[in-house]
């Protein structure tokens, strides 16, 4: 038995950040869940996302509600959610929540990014209404923060010698953290994404940009609503809304490969150590969908149906590890090839 998701809302908007009223009731925490059934404890969390046979895709945990954002760790064994106006450090194979890492922005957070500095601290990129914030977290003795005030930033990401955000104001531009570089890039932001050099690539009026560090925009004229990088083969996936094939495109705009997919594309997101692509798919009939292509050639190499249709993706930098967030929860899987 799991309590509504209302009063797990309600507990958690009380008790800040606590795995035990997330999830209050529980059988072992070493038993398995058995298909189509909860389970929960003070341990963890698990809300059956799979259904059928899935090949090439497992199911470690689940978060009892519909995170504003997911930053992973850099190993993919834990990462930071947000949750209820709060930033969430979890656990990926449990799903236990066992730290309150908000950061005290007197604001509703979404959760951007994440990664770990040079002593294994973990550090999460959030966006606010006052804009852009770093946070290192040192466990219970405390955090760092550095914030760079900004209007109306939508999404936001790590880069080799600093950040990234994607504003949204009368238009969308693209702007660098420390050295204060922008780019405007079209009057609708849609997805991020960002090589290892800094380059970033941005839907925006349903094409693709790519925008260097020093703010030169080239427009590929590839249509994109949705974004991801693949680092493995230089290449970026893309995805218009309510289309069903997805692209993988160069940085100049040639198309490497094109695959047809059977349904409607809810989300995207690239694992960067597997060099593949992870798409949401619609429902076809009541449940949704989740497929990964090798990024190569764009051939299958996983597929499962899934309870509810992803309209988020989240992707770990290794282990195989993404998010899928769907309208009330957030499932945390694994690509197994």
């Amino acid at each position: 038995m799991r309590l509504p998701r209302v009063a797990v809302l309600a507990l958690l908007s009380l008790a800040a950040c606590n795995g035990a009223l997330l999830a209050p009731w529980s059988s072992a925490p070493d038993q398995p869940a058995m298909p189509g059934m909860d389970t929960a404890s003070m341990y963890g969390s698990y809300d059956a996302y799979l259904r059928g046979t899935p090949e090439g895709i497992t199911q470690s945990s689940s978060l009892w509600s519909a995170a504003d954002g997911i930053g992973f760790a850099p190993d993919g064994q834990h990462g930071v959610a947000g949750l209820v106006s709060m930033a969430c450090r979890f656990d990926v194979y449990t799903g236990n929540i066992d730290l309150d890492l908000d950061p005290d922005t007197n604001g509703t957070e979404q959760v951007d990014d994440g990664t770990t500095d040079d002593s294994g601290n973990l550090v999460v990129l959030t966006s606010t209404d006052r804009g852009l914030q770093i946070t290192r977290f040192l466990d219970w003795d405390g955090n760092t923060t550095t914030r760079y005030a900004a209007v109306g930033v939508v999404d936001g990401r790590f880069t080799h010698d600093g950040v990234v955000g994607l504003q949204q104001g009368s238009r969308c531009a693209v702007r660098w953290y420390p050295s204060d570089v922008t780019a405007s890039v079209g009057q609708h932001c849609g997805g991020l994404a960002v090589a290892a050099d800094g380059r970033v690539f941005v839907a925006a009026d349903g094409t693709l940009k790519v925008v260097t560090p020093d703010g030169a925009v080239t427009d590929t004229g590839v249509g994109a609503d949705l974004v991801a990088w693949d680092p493995v083969h230089s290449l970026a996936f893309t995805a218009r809304n309510g289309d069903m094939r997805l692209l993988a495109v160069h940085p100049d705009g040639q198309v490497a490969w094109r695959h047809e997919l059977t349904s409607n594309v809810t989300a995207l997101a690239a694992l960067p150590d597997r060099g593949q692509a992870v798409v949401g798919l619609a429902p076809v009939g009541t449940e949704g969908g989740l497929v990964v292509l090798d990024g190569a050639a764009g051939d299958l190499a996983g597929h499962a149906d899934t309870y509810e249709a992803p309209n988020r993706l989240y992707a770990a930098q290794s282990g195989g590890v993404f998010a899928a967030r769907t309208a009330y929860d957030t499932h945390l899987l694994r690509a197994d090839r």
